[in-house]
């Protein structure tokens, strides 16, 4: 009876442990309109403008000063419209686990969130059009990633070491993938539409047999 019951137990441990590994932030990304959900199911409100660093000149967000662990970028700072993530501008932010970037956003520069090593979401904006070098280059916990169709050029490392990638979907638009971008990202899953995107991932370092041809 007692060997019954300890087998019970362990029945019952098992599936609170794997129940507890399935709950996780979910991102749902739409055409308009993109909500940043939590495992709670409660919709975040955007930073405060003093979270960040800002360049009215250029619209760029130069640097990333605020704590909170899931960042959502405004489309305005100072009624200024923001266009531009700038260089570093959240490199080696350790404690950033998830980002929204606004549709108002048209460029990504170089290692922008380079080495952001908890970031595990990213949602990023239907108007960008570049993301630059090295710009997500080992944030080794990102999970999984869609490039939307405004997206034309992706600059060379730009995703290199994201290991835990395991599904990354690459929008209609994209004419450009730099070297390397995305090496090392072996359990990833890649969706893209169309011959010439599926060879400009194999030439940045994507692994052909996990490719798959959307229609």
């Amino acid at each position: 009876m007692l060997k019954k019951e300890k087998r019970i137990i362990i029945k019952l441990l098992l599936l609170t442990m794997c129940t507890s590994l399935m709950v996780s932030v979910k991102i749902s990304a739409m055409e308009n309109k993109q909500e940043f959900i939590t495992n709670d199911v409660k919709t975040l409100t955007v930073n405060k403008e003093k979270d960040f660093t800002f360049d009215e000149k250029t619209g760029t967000i130069t640097n990333y000063i605020g704590t909170d662990t899931t960042v959502v970028i405004p489309s305005r700072i100072n009624g200024i419209s923001v266009i531009n993530i700038g260089r570093e501008a959240f490199y080696d932010k350790y404690n950033i686990t998830s980002v929204i970037i606004p549709d108002s956003v048209t460029n990504i520069e170089e290692e922008a969130f380079c080495e952001c090593a908890v970031l595990r979401n990213v949602v990023i904006g239907n108007n960008v059009t570049n993301i630059g070098v090295n710009a997500f280059s080992d944030c080794i916990n990102l999970k999984s990633l869609v490039i939307p169709d405004s997206v034309s050029k992706i600059g060379d490392f730009a995703f290199f070491s994201c290991n835990s990638l395991t599904s990354v979907e690459v929008g209609k638009g994209i004419i450009n993938i730099g070297s390397q971008a995305f090496s090392y990202c072996s359990n990833a899953v890649y969706y893209v539409h169309g011959e010439e995107a599926e060879q400009l991932l194999i030439n940045a370092g994507a692994e052909e047999s996990k490719i798959i041809l959307k229609h």
